[in-house]
């Protein structure tokens, strides 16, 4: 199983096989045009021996990307499912990291070469072909064809030679795109320029001509025009490649009218015994009379039941303004009257109504306000390409809307600014201005708070990648800023919802609908949480798809009584009395203690919070669908579990983020240990560490630990025996009786891991270097290269050098394979050497010496 077999799936997907298949687990670069100078295919296979080979293949010009491995999943054992997924995902992440290069490349070399060109004027290509040459250019002897988005935007171009030959600008992005010439309707799609030339000639410019550019391509723009367009008279002007087997032009266009529901128009010659195929030729032999004729004979392909139902659906998802101008032409479609077609797109619309509408799908960046004041989808494709789409059809096959401006509790903002955005902002001058529309706002502990606000919002952005959402939760005395902190942080922050109440049932549907920030403003948090029933909302909110059920019908009986809601999401937290240390609650957030600051300060700028939040959105579309860079947690325990996505999101910005976010760190960490040290827990390992030497035969007189704790407390408050023993209990500490006294069992590994966690024996551990932000500081002219994907340009040289875990002192010590501490002795563990961090002056080597028999750890 190897080379052989992998073309023959490459050659089955319709690409131009390479010469050679070399299995070295690195992407390889082929023609899949026939010329020696395309690099659009790409593969990359590893050979794993015993016939197991895994790898990819794809055409970047046609948006082909398959993974292929010679064995299913359940042949494999773990390791080499685990070695597959991990070798074909790093794989991939560099070939999208070199298409992006590539096709960054292809844009501007295109806006270079195009506004060099001249409107195209003598070209044997023009002459031979019999036509004008609407809307394209020319460069010395090459016609220059644009390869445009939905939007406008230029990804590359096609140039055409003299004797016709016909190649794209290297990286140029095809699938999805195209070139159009006129305005209005009817809407013609075909696939070569001469062509459409011919049909903008016989329509005499009374429509839009669309250049798909290959057969291939004709269903992706089909669907692309289609959503831009959902009522539109569409006619596919199909190739009819009769000598060629499969006739693949007047395939793939009877395919795209299926899939949109357009009409199929195919070029029709007297003279059958010539090899000519498409509507250029049609005009050349016998005129554009004849082209006009086929034009107006367009018919819709016959569809199969399955075809006839998808049809349907796309009717129903209509706006009724939309479906009145379609109708007529559906019916036709459909072969039934338009009385039958009215009803049952009204059945259909009444059993989805339940399902009617969404906020949130897969690739959608938000809900935005279209030109003409409907709310639409902002969608983000596989291509990578912004669309914007009034209606989606989601896995389950239920057309859904977006949900009407009333039923929304956030600011919906204009599209067309959002996109300008995406184009013209970066995440440098973003973070930049954020920092500082924070800054005046409230007085903070530390300039670092600043940096910790501005990275939490543009975390909020990007909530799907994120496996924790961490609560910022600021505390502090009335009138120290906690309110206006936090309400400017949530009109900044993703579909930002401000309340000062506990209503369970709103901030559940607001949480299941919208996924969005919730910011609760009150007196106290936790325990007015626990007597509303709301404490589970705000535990579970924590974690990526947390869910908490709530009996909605209980007259419904078993399994129909209950619904889920999924109710995670970042929050942020204000209030006047502090969560306790030991409230779970509390672990989940990162604290931000305001400091006494009366003044006067400016009232919040909305718009200016509005024009920011544009940004914002604009930043959450260029990262949505992309991996963040790695970095490892900053520190052991749920505080790198909380603080480790805002590393992640920083490495997307100025070091200065970095920087600030892993300060913080060490300051919470500090603050975790002293709380930690000072509560029961704290005690009792205080306590076990002082009794460390008075340990027997791996064995602790719980009396001796009662005393210690109790030392200097007060009678009437000291730890009764029943308290310390839960504790101990809570901390895996386990308790034995023998011989009538109750003793603690003395574990080496969990006694290390308690000792290292109260810092007892060592200091805290210094924090990891991280990797620069993947921006390079460049020249104020070319700032737009900012919104460039991390890693390229490039700023740095060679590969960026991974981080590492905290690790205490304690952390260091080795264990042997059988739980037997490696080269040190018992004694040395908990006492040391007399260098070592743990060494104690009061303790001879000869006194550890006498003690390696009592400490008997395993």
């Amino acid at each position: 199983m190897g080379a052989s077999e992998i073309r023959k799936v490459m050659e089955r997907a319709g690409l131009r096989l390479p010469d050679n298949i070399v299995l070295d687990g690195q992407i390889h670069r082929f023609p899949t045009n026939g010329r020696p100078g395309d690099k659009a295919g790409f593969y990359c296979f590893w050979d794993h021996g015993d016939g197991f080979v895994t790898g990819f293949f794809g055409d970047w010009r046609r948006g082909i990307h398959r993974a292929w491995h010679s064995k299913q999943k359940h042949e494999l054992n773990a390791v080499q499912r685990e070695r597959m997924e991990r070798e074909i995902k790093e794989a991939k992440k560099a070939a999208e990291a070199e298409r992006r290069r590539v096709a960054y490349q292809a844009k501007s070399k295109a806006r270079l070469l195009w506004g060099k060109g001249e409107p195209a004027h003598s070209h044997p290509y023009i002459a031979r072909k019999q036509i004008k040459a609407p809307g394209i250019r020319q460069l010395k002897n090459l016609l220059l064809v644009p390869v445009m988005d939905s939007t406008g935007d230029l990804h590359g171009l096609q140039l055409i030679r003299p004797d016709g030959s016909k190649r794209f600008l290297r990286g140029t992005l095809v699938s999805g795109h195209f070139f159009k010439v006129g305005e209005g309707e009817p809407l013609y799609i075909c696939e070569g320029y001469a062509t459409a030339a011919s049909i903008y000639e016989a329509i005499e410019g009374q429509g839009t001509i669309i250049v798909a550019f290959n057969a291939g391509n004709t269903e992706p723009v089909a669907k692309v025009i289609r959503e831009a367009n959902p009522s539109a008279k569409i006619i596919i002007c199909a190739d009819d490649d009769a000598s060629t087997p499969g006739n693949p032009g007047l395939t793939k266009a009877t395919e795209a009218a299926k899939a949109i529901g357009a009409l199929l128009a195919v070029p029709k010659f007297h003279n059958t015994s010539t090899k000519l195929t498409d509507f250029n030729d049609l005009h050349q032999l016998e005129g554009l009379e004849a082209v006009r004729d086929c034009l107006d004979k367009a018919k819709y392909p016959d569809l199969s039941e399955q075809e006839v139902e998808a049809e349907l659906d796309r009717l129903a998802a209509l706006s009724p303004v939309q479906y009145d101008k379609t109708r007529e032409e559906a019916a036709k479609r459909l072969g039934v009257r338009v009385s039958t077609l009215d009803q049952e797109v009204k059945r259909r619309r009444v059993d989805q109504k339940a399902t009617l509408y969404t906020a949130s799908f897969e690739g959608l960046v938000d809900l935005v306000m279209d030109d003409e004041g409907r709310v639409a989808f902002l969608y983000k494709g596989d291509t990578g390409t912004l669309k914007i789409r009034h209606s989606f059809g989601d896995p389950n096959g239920h057309v859904v809307f977006p949900p009407p401006t009333e039923g929304i509790p956030f600011d919906i903002l204009p599209a067309k600014k959002i996109l300008k955005a995406a184009k013209d902002d970066n995440d440098l001058r973003l973070y930049q201005d954020l920092v500082e529309q924070i800054k005046p706002i409230s007085v903070l502990p530390a300039d670092e708070y600043h940096h910790l606000c501005a990275v939490y919002v543009l975390f909020t952005y990007l909530p799907e990648v994120m496996p924790y959402y961490p609560y910022l939760y600021f505390f502090g005395l009335p009138e120290r800023g906690k309110s206006r902190i936090a309400k400017a942080l949530t009109h900044l922050s993703f579909r930002g919802f401000y309340t000062e109440s506990l209503n369970e049932a709103y901030l559940f549907r607001f949480a299941d609908l919208f996924h969005g920030t919730i910011c609760l403003d009150l007196y106290e948090v936790s325990e007015r949480a626990k007597k509303s029933g709301s404490y589970d909302l705000l535990l579970t909110r924590f974690e990526k798809g947390g869910k908490v059920p709530r009996v909605i019908h209980p007259d419904k009986g078993p399994f129909e009584d209950t619904r889920y809601f999924g109710i995670s999401g970042p929050t942020i937290l204000a209030t006047n009395v502090e969560i306790p240390p030991q409230d779970p609650l509390s672990s989940r957030c990162i604290k931000v203690t305001m400091p006494e600051a009366r003044g006067v300060y400016p009232n919040i700028n909305e718009e200016e919070l509005r024009g920011l939040r544009v940004r914002l959105t604009a930043f959450r579309a260029r990262h949505l669908g992309e991996e963040l860079p790695k970095v490892d947690k900053p520190v052991a325990g749920r505080l790198g579990d909380i603080t480790h996505p805002l590393l992640c999101v920083a490495q997307l910005l100025p070091q200065e983020a970095s920087d600030a976010i892993l300060g913080l760190v060490s300051t919470l960490e500090e603050a975790r240990k002293q709380a930690e040290s000072e509560s029961l827990a704290g005690r009792i390992a205080e306590a076990l560490f002082s009794l460390r030497d008075e340990v027997r035969k791996g064995r602790l007189a719980f009396s001796k630990l009662q005393q210690a704790i109790n030392s200097e407390v007060p009678e009437k408050y000291q730890f009764s025996p029943q308290r310390i023993a839960r504790e101990l209990s809570a901390m895996g500490i386990h308790r034995k009786k023998s011989h009538g006294t109750m003793q603690i069992v003395w574990e080496a590994k969990t006694m290390h891991g308690i000792f290292s966690r109260f810092g007892l024996g060592g200091s805290l551990p210094s924090l990891p270097n991280l990797p620069k932000a993947g921006l390079t500081r460049i020249s104020e002219g070319d700032e737009k290269k900012w919104n460039l994907p991390i890693g390229y340009p490039k700023g740095e040289e060679g590969e960026k050098p991974k981080t590492n875990v905290l690790r205490g002192e304690l952390e260091n010590t080795r264990l042997g394979d059988e739980g037997e501490l490696g080269d040190e002795s018992p004694g040395d563990v908990f006492k040391g050497s007399q260098n070592g961090p743990l060494s104690d002056p009061d303790h001879s080597p000869s006194e550890a010496h006498a003690n390696e028999e009592n400490l008997a750890l395993f």
